[in-house]
């Protein structure tokens, strides 16, 4: 089993943080098509 000590919580949380704010960032800076073909790729992927 793996351990996580808080500290590593902490990081691991400000990373995931930082990245949503990137993405949405990206998203905000596209086209609507460009946001349907993200949407559509991302519905095949999944």
């Amino acid at each position: 089993m793996i351990s996580i000590t808080e500290l590593g919580k902490s990081y691991i949380k400000k990373h995931v943080e930082v990245s949503n704010r990137a993405f949405d960032e990206l998203i905000s800076k596209m086209s609507e098509d460009e946001k349907r073909e993200c949407i559509n790729s991302m519905d095949t992927i999944i």
